[in-house]
């Protein structure tokens, strides 16, 4: 018995045999065993949720990759479009990057260099300015530097003194570029000039000069046409020539257009 603050407390005396000993080794070689047993499937478990993972990984990084390859290749097939379609511009087309260094002219626009005397073959990667110095502080290079600033499209028609011609110049912005459009406007503008010189002779003219289409329609009309007809030239134009004709000149002049439209 053991003594304690309440009294006597009888103490049952366990005896360890031999057999109980077995018995107990026995249960912890099964508790071992089985958490042996519980980490390597959980090792297996985890090892296939590390390897779906990885094979998923792995799948999703060859599907980017092809996203890239497709992407790159729909980037090249454009651009090859472009260029084809640049290529066979009438219009001197070139590209400059954003420090204005050359990055590609089409056949029209070497044409035109080789016209003032540069070869087109070492312009690449050179700046706009070191090749023509003649643009600089002229209409063309104020387009040019406003359409970069403002990124804005700019057109204007002005003459490039060193080659004596009239150029309608286009420029258009991109996120990283600038690709103009030059084309060789000078039979226009002399025809243009031509007609302005003829409007005027014949606005100041004492004659009735008048004007009319392959259909007998009156397209112009001057003032002396006003002071001989007595009609106004916003009254007159548009109407049939037959409004001045004589009476009994209606299939004489039927004859005449049907002459003329047949050459």
């Amino acid at each position: 018995d053991v003594l304690t603050m309440g009294g006597f407390v009888p103490v049952v005396p366990v005896a360890f045999t031999p057999y109980s000993a077995a018995v107990g080794a026995g249960t912890l070689e099964l508790a071992l065993g089985g958490l042996l047993a519980l980490g390597v499937l959980l090792a297996v478990v985890l090892s296939r949720i590390g390897s779906r993972a990885y094979e998923a990984a792995a799948d999703r990084e060859r599907e980017l990759r092809l996203q890239a390859d497709v992407s790159r290749q729909q980037a090249e097939a454009a651009r090859a479009r472009l260029a084809a379609i640049l290529d066979s511009l009438p219009d001197a087309a070139s590209a400059f990057d954003t420090d204005w260094r050359w990055l590609y002219l089409n056949p029209a626009a070497a044409r035109a260099l080789r016209d003032l005397g540069q070869d087109p073959s070492n312009v690449i990667g050179r700046v706009l300015w070191d090749v023509l110095p003649s643009i600089v502080d002229t209409p063309f290079q104020t387009a040019l530097l406003r359409a970069a600033r403002e990124h804005t499209f700019v057109e204007h028609v002005d003459c490039y003194a060193p080659a004596a011609r009239w150029l309608e110049h286009r420029v258009v912005p991109l996120s990283e570029s600038v690709v103009t459009f030059v084309r060789d406007v000078s039979e226009r503008v002399r025809a243009q000039e031509v007609r302005s010189r003829l409007a005027a002779i014949v606005e100041t003219s004492d004659d009735a000069i008048v004007s009319k289409d392959f259909d007998g329609i009156i397209q112009s009309w001057n003032a002396g046409a006003e002071r001989l007809f007595g009609w106004s030239a916003q009254d007159a134009v548009g109407r049939s020539i037959a409004i001045i004709l004589p009476p009994g000149h209606e299939e004489e002049e039927r004859r005449s257009l049907e002459r003329l439209r047949s050459g």
